[in-house]
């Protein structure tokens, strides 16, 4: 008797601190961090791709960080490229695109410094940057067709 008891305080004392962030119908900012330099994902000598932390807030009384019900994008370009190269009719073609749906974010929920972000871990495979590294922006997209943009962040890859 007493073991039935005790495992439902266990699991209901796990289950609530498996809450993730509040979710919000609409984002009002969308900020990616990258680190210092490329990553080396397989062991093999050479870096071959990045690890990233995405943030989604909405305003209010206070600045939280938020879950969405858009899909988000991560876009990947060859060099340092600001936000202008990035948009408009003459925009940089992206040298790799990461799509992620609401429900496949889920699974890479994390808190850092006491905000709830994305966690991501992106391989560029066969697409490898051809200059000295690599800018990535991410893209979020609501259902009513809202779109943001991050700021653009750039990333030594150490290759050339």
């Amino acid at each position: 008797m007493r073991r039935v008891g005790y495992g439902l305080i266990l699991v209901a004392v796990l289950a609530g601190g498996c809450e993730g962030p509040p979710i919000a119908h609409r984002i009002d900012y969308i900020q990616v961090m990258t680190p210092l330099a490329a990553s080396n994902l397989d062991g093999k000598p050479g870096p071959d791709g990045v690890q990233v932390r995405v943030f989604f807030y909405r305003s209010g009384q206070k600045v939280e960080t938020v879950a969405g019900t858009g899909t988000l994008e991560i876009l990947m370009f060859d060099g340092n490229l600001t936000r202008a190269d990035l948009t408009g009719a003459t925009s940089a073609a992206p040298l790799g695109v990461w799509s992620y749906t609401p429900q496949e974010l889920q699974f890479f929920q994390a808190r850092w410094k006491g905000l709830w972000c994305y966690q991501l871990i992106l391989p560029w495979g066969k697409e490898r940057p051809r200059s000295g590294g690599v800018t990535l922006m991410g893209r979020y997209r609501e259902k009513d067709g809202l779109e943001l943009h991050s700021r653009p962040q750039y990333v030594p890859s150490g290759l050339r």
